[in-house]
């Protein structure tokens, strides 16, 4: 949900004429709602792909977040869709990512990918 990342997946989907790619700028979780990501490190460094929703951001320190909205998979997908893979990558938030995922994971012909 890095709004930098998002922005340029978007532009990469663009770019590729890529018709059936479908992005979301939300974290995945179990429950819908906000989270905090973190967006930067103590350093000032930008966390790219290595952000990660965290409870607080120590800003005195250089930390940087975002407020970002936090949907279920299964809320972003309709059960009548169809849908081939899910490949999710979600910094160690596999857990609550697939507990928000059990409908879409139950329907036949689904292949997951979780990146680790």
């Amino acid at each position: 949900p890095n709004g930098e990342s998002h922005r340029c997946a978007g532009v990469t989907v663009a770019l590729n004429g890529l018709g059936n790619v479908r992005l979301h700028h939300a974290a995945l979780g179990a429950s819908p709602g906000t989270g905090l990501l973190r967006v930067a490190d103590a350093t000032g460094r930008a966390l790219g792909g290595r952000s990660s929703l965290v409870g607080t951001i120590d800003a005195a320190a250089g930390e940087r977040g975002e407020t970002v909205l936090v949907a279920r998979v299964d809320d972003l997908v309709p059960a009548d869709r169809q849908v081939a893979t899910v490949h999710l990558d979600v910094e160690r938030h596999e857990q609550e990512a697939l507990a928000g995922a059990l409908v879409l994971a139950g329907l036949p012909r689904r292949r997951a990918s979780v990146a680790v």
